[in-house]
Parts: structure tokens; sequence; C-alpha cells
């Protein structure tokens, strides 16, 4: 990201983060005392009176929606649309939450490694570095946890991550500390075993050593992490002081302080509109495979097709296409005793169904040439234009082999596509 510049103080986001910090406005602040006072963030007394449920509904007003309060929840919510700066925003809401209450130790949660990676990349970024710096005079100290290699008959270490976070001091005072941490890891075993060599001379786990310093949690895509799941649970034991939940899908609010739907969005020129284009076959129209059963080992699927029904039991690594000959090249990539992940990265739950037909090579063919062709139309209209702008075409495709190998099946069509088409136009076209 060197050379890029974010613009500054852009309404939504400044209203996103504003109706974020004003949530703490006036509450009671109790700082920390004791030997490890310098390691660990102030309080908000948030149940103490009425002002903190006084400060969201007034905050909801301003807004102008009235959802339901919590007054005993620790959890605020920011619904905004994807691509609208989530990470921009909440990455200066903490830089806004240190100066103003003084609180310098934050947890970031995200559901997966590829959002992770985008995330570290963001906050390690020379431009976002820069661009927060010049504000506020701090930058952010970034503390990743990753997974450890065993070491074998050796005393065991908290993870360098978690040791480094719990051991930073409020006197750095150039520096906000910030923990990133995936769903994976804080399932996993290293954040929740004991080690031989503590923290604080008194914390031999790692969640019970992120307690101590009284974290705020920022979790993006909350969805991904329902409450009735192992991860929440797990999230709790870090003793969150609060959870600041951003994202674009919710599946319930606690206490909703901002909103930024895809309408508002759209209309406010922050996201590009889409123009769907749905490719409809009649053959096997009514067909539907579905997951019945998985046991771990074995997935039982019914094939409905033409009002008649049949089962079938496949293993890992079995090919779908035993179930119906337009499933081809779509195997079982792993099972348990709930879902069923599929090798286009799919992930069946039971009862879930799908289409065989959707993943027939023809009909992918006909969804490829008719993209094209419609990008093709829209060049040449584009380009006719006194000021030119060149369009671009996105394919979102379930198995990147199939077009980074040479031989691949979604390479070698496109390409032959693309050929048959110029080719088309340079004999039919005029100004093509």
């Amino acid at each position: 990201m060197k050379g890029f510049n974010f613009e500054k103080n852009l309404h939504h986001q400044t209203q996103a983060v504003n109706s974020t910090v004003d949530v703490f406005d006036n509450l009671e602040i109790i700082q920390p005392h004791g030997v490890d006072k310098q390691f660990i963030n102030p309080v908000f007394d948030f149940e103490k009176g009425f002002q903190y449920i006084n400060n969201i509904r007034n905050i909801q007003k301003k807004n102008g929606f009235d959802e339901k309060r919590n007054g005993r929840s620790n959890i605020i919510d920011i619904m905004m649309e994807t691509g609208t700066g989530k990470t921009y925003t909440y990455t200066k809401t903490i830089f806004e939450l240190n100066k103003n209450y003084g609180i310098f130790k934050f947890v970031i949660i995200v559901p997966t490694l590829s959002i992770k990676a985008g995330t570290i990349d963001f906050l390690k970024s020379d431009s976002a570095r820069e661009h927060f710096k010049e504000q506020y005079g701090k930058t952010l100290k970034l503390h990743i946890v990753a997974s450890q290699k065993s070491r074998k008959n050796k005393k065991t270490y908290m993870p360098p991550a978690v040791n480094s976070f719990v051991n930073a001091g409020v006197y750095e005072k150039n520096n906000i500390q910030v923990m990133v941490i995936n769903a994976g890891m804080i399932n996993s075993d290293t954040m929740q075993k004991s080690f031989d060599k503590g923290l604080f001379d008194k914390y031999t786990i790692p969640f019970e050593a992120i307690s101590a310093v009284n974290p705020f949690v920022i979790i993006d895509e909350p969805h991904k992490f329902s409450k009735s799941n192992a991860t929440w649970k797990n999230i709790q034991k870090m003793n969150p002081q609060f959870i600041l939940r951003y994202g674009a899908t919710f599946k319930e609010y606690e206490n909703l302080v901002y909103t930024l739907t895809a309408v508002d969005s759209f209309n406010r020129n922050l996201v590009k509109g889409v123009i769907g284009h749905i490719t409809e076959f009649e053959t096997g129209k009514n067909a539907i495979v579905k997951l019945n059963n998985t046991d771990g080992k074995e997935a039982t699927f019914e094939l409905t097709d033409e009002g008649k029904k049949q089962t079938f039991k496949l293993t890992k690594k079995e090919s779908l296409q035993r179930i119906h000959p337009a499933m081809e090249d779509l195997y079982i990539e792993n099972l348990n005793k709930s879902k069923v992940a599929l090798s286009n990265g799919i992930v069946l739950s039971r009862g879930d169904k799908l289409n065989p037909y959707s993943y027939a090579e023809k009909l992918q063919e006909i969804m490829i040439q008719k993209a094209i062709k419609n990008h093709f139309e829209i060049e040449k209209r584009l380009l006719s234009r006194n000021v030119k702008i060149k369009p671009l075409t996105l394919f979102f495709i379930d198995n990147i082999e199939e077009y980074r190998n040479k031989a691949g099946y979604l390479k070698t069509t496109i390409e032959k596509l693309i050929k048959a088409e110029v080719e088309n136009l340079l004999k039919t076209g005029k100004n093509a």
C-alpha cells in the first residue's frame, strides 16, 4: 500500500467513529492499580447508573433509528456495508479511544487467515501508519498470534505475541498495542493450555494473561461468531472489557450505534451497483442433491430428479459425479459429524441442497461466453467516449488451479472463448 493516500474525515466513517466513541461519554473511569498497573487498561464502570444506556439511546436517536438496547451488555454493534471502509473505521476508533480515554490495549479478532492477512497488510502499510501518525502522533504496535512449532523435552513458553502484548506498558507512549488473532487460533490448544513460563509471575494460560489487561476486543464479520459456538465462548475467556462488532451482516444486534446499509452506501456513491444476469437451463431444472447425513466417515446424499429419489453414500475424496454426471470434478474434500466440505470450497450442513447442473461445465461456458460478449460491448461503448474508460470484468472462480495451470479447464476455456469472440467481432463488427 505504499504511496496510497487515504482521504481524511469521510463523513460516513467519521460518523461511525464518533458514534462508537460517544458510547463512553461521561462514564466513570477506574484507573488500574497495583504492581502491574502500567500494563493494564483503564476500566469503564458502565453498569453504574444510567449514563451508558442513555448514551446509546441518544446516539441511536441522533443517527435516526431506534433499536433494542441492553444496558448490561458490553457489546457495541457498528453495521457498515462491505467496501465502505470497516477496517479503516475501527482503526481510527482505536486511536480515538486511546486519545480520549487512555485505552491502549486492543485485540482484533477475524474469522479466517485470509482476512487476517489483509488486516495485517493494512495496519502495517506505510500509508496507513503515516496517515494515522500525522493525526495522532502514534503508531500501532502489532502482536500477531500464529501457530507454534512444538518444542520437545524443553520448557514451554507463552506464545511470543501474547507475551509481548501483555508485557507492553503504558510507558510506550508512542505506541498503541494491538493483538491480531484469527478464530482458528482462538480455538487452538495453544491459547488454553498451561505453559511452564508465565506472565506477571502468576498467569500461565494465554487467555488468563490476556484477560488480566482488560482488553477492548474488536470483532470483524460478527456473523461468523455466533454466541452458541465454541469461538464465542473462548473469546469470553479473554474477559473483554468491551466488544466492538463491525460487519455488514448480523444475526442479531446487541447495542447498535451506527448503520450504513447497502442502499445508503449506493445512494452516497460509496459502492457501485451490480446488474445481474441469470443463466437458466431447462434440462434438470428441478434436479436437487440434498445432504441427508454425515457421520464423519461417510456422507449420505439424496438425489431427486424427475420425481424419482435415489440415495448415495460417499466418503472423503470421492467424486459427486457418482450422484449426478453434471457434478464432474466436484468431490468431498473433508467431512465431520456435522458438515461436508466440497472441493470448490462450499461447506454443506444437513439439509442443504444443490442443483447439480449449477456445476456443469456447459453451464459455466455459457456464463463465461455471455460475460466476454458483454465485456466487449461495454468496452466499445466506453472507449468511444471523449473521456475513455477501460472496463474490467471479474470472474470469481472456485478452483484457482483450473486457471493457474497451463492446461487448466478455466484457463483454456476463457482463452478459447475470448479468441472466438474477437474473431467474430473482426469479421462482423464495425469499428470493433
